[in-house]
């Protein structure tokens, strides 16, 4: 990379350097500020291929069209001018976005040249929180975790959860939703997608709230009351007071939107038999997961 400009050079000639700070703050938040998450990615300096001094850095990018494999920009790329500016920019976007972490692949060049490894959304943004000074970690605001942990109802809850709901605990200036692979509208591989998302939101609403909660929605879905052992099982699986109790900045979010939910659900609608009470009981449901997640508050 080439080096900086010199800061001094670039105060004459350059109109923004000449404003006040206060006015380039504001500046710098309108150009800093996204309309959608801005997504995690791991970008590498090769400081000398002869000894193999390579450093790991965290960036961020904005959204591309889905099959668009062209390189994508630093969505930041204003600290790249001067030095001035890379010390009033740097890490900024940190403080005006929404920040979307997915799991990646990540080249082990230290440990064994050129392989891969596959490093969790979670994994990723813990590292990034280790890299962060206090001043920087109190301008996170929404971090999403779009998981690739498997939902299975048959065992315990993950234990990365209580990892995450305690960090959300100790930094509740930062409201982090967790993404299920499995709480999503599966029109690939299942039949019946609304049934399936609402048998994984049942389970959710079960482990993470209070029994009555569970028993309207087990109702509303299938038209029968639900049986006190049902609701027994997934709380002896699940450990809500370990995990959720108190945490109201951590929450589990489907990743569809509340516009693709009812969509699915009004195609579907005939076929898993809900009365119209019930059917826009559910749709509530769905409208609720959607825009605020699951979370283990009453």
């Amino acid at each position: 990379m080439a080096p900086f400009p010199n800061t001094s050079d670039m105060e004459v000639s350059s109109p923004l350097l000449r404003l006040p700070g206060e006015i380039r703050n504001k500046i710098f938040q309108y150009v800093l500020t996204s309309s959608a998450p801005l997504h995690h990615c791991q970008s590498w300096d090769v400081v000398s291929s002869h000894n193999l001094k390579i450093f790991r850095h965290h960036s961020f990018e904005e959204e591309t069209a889905p099959g668009d494999t062209r390189p994508r920009p630093f969505f930041n790329s204003v600290k790249f001018v001067c030095r001035q500016l890379y010390a009033e920019t740097a890490g900024l976007e940190l403080k005006f976005n929404t920040l979307l972490f997915n799991a990646q692949a990540e080249l082990q060049y230290l440990q064994a040249p050129g392989t891969i490894q596959k490093t969790t959304a979670q994994d990723w943004f813990f590292d990034l929180v280790d890299s962060l000074t206090a001043e920087k970690l109190q301008w996170l605001s929404t971090v999403i975790l779009a998981s690739n942990q498997k939902f299975n109802d048959v065992v315990p809850l993950p234990a990365v959860l209580n990892e995450i709901a305690d960090f959300a605990k100790q930094h509740p200036h930062i409201n982090v939703r967790f993404h299920f692979e499995g709480f999503c509208l599966d029109l690939t591989h299942v039949q019946r997608p609304t049934q399936e998302f609402f048998r994984v939101g049942f389970i959710l609403v079960t482990a993470l709230r209070d029994a009555e909660e569970s028993r309207v929605l087990w109702e509303a879905l299938t038209g029968v009351a639900c049986f006190p052992h049902v609701v027994a099982t997934i709380h002896g699986l699940w450990s809500k007071p370990a995990v959720f109790g108190n945490v109201p900045n951590f929450s589990i979010w489907p990743t569809n939107g509340f516009d693709e939910i009812r969509a699915a659900l009004e195609a579907e609608k005939q076929g898993m038999h809900i009365e119209e009470m019930d059917y826009h009981e559910v749709l509530r449901y769905a409208k609720m997961w959607a825009e605020h997640g699951i979370t283990g508050l009453p």
